[in-house]
């Protein structure tokens, strides 16, 4: 084969392991450990769609097609990855007793209006173009349904410290992990 997915092998089995051992404990299906569960099997989803992106690219034979539709299919993954990724830092951090409107607002808005987003982005970015270049074991993917998803994901990370700083003194940082 003429790219190196050791990297992606290694993930695979790096999540596979993490899956067995989080969902084979009886826990409390917090808000937290619901998202991280999300989380975790949308991590798995990304790292095998990358595996057979790589494996459409290596392979001569596959037609350009498979390599793109894979490609579109990643980033999808990647919008709700991105998602999961601030929902799990909004439950670990917000006070889930606080009735005030304003963190229902920021709660409504993290865990109902982020995933439909989500999808909607998604649907954009299979309809935009989205190209590779190939430089030697290197690929490069770009093009708009690319540059749409990065945008996304600048959003999100800077939601997260603009929420933190805006509810700091209302806020509770538990200290635990779910594993």
């Amino acid at each position: 084969m003429q790219y190196n997915i050791e990297f992606q092998i290694c993930s695979l089995v790096f999540i596979c392991i993490l899956a067995v051992v989080f969902f084979a404990k009886n826990r409390r299906w917090t808000s937290d450990n619901i998202v991280f569960a999300k989380l975790v099997i949308c991590t798995f989803l990304v790292v095998l769609d990358d595996f057979l992106v790589i494996l459409a690219i290596s392979i001569p034979s596959v037609p350009d097609f498979y390599e793109i539709l894979f490609g579109k299919i990643y980033l999808a993954f990647m919008y709700f990855c991105m998602i999961y990724f601030f929902q799990y830092a909004i439950a670990l951090t917000v006070n889930w007793n606080d009735d005030s409107l304003k963190i229902e607002k920021f709660k409504k808005f993290a865990f109902k209006i982020c995933p439909i987003l989500a999808l909607i982005f998604s649907i954009i970015s299979f309809c935009l173009p989205l190209y590779s270049f190939q430089n030697g074991r290197e690929v490069y993917v770009y093009g708009p349904s690319q540059n749409l998803c990065y945008y996304f994901g600048y959003v999100l990370v800077i939601l997260v410290p603009v929420y933190a700083f805006l509810n700091r003194k209302k806020m509770t940082v538990k200290q635990q992990l779910p594993l």
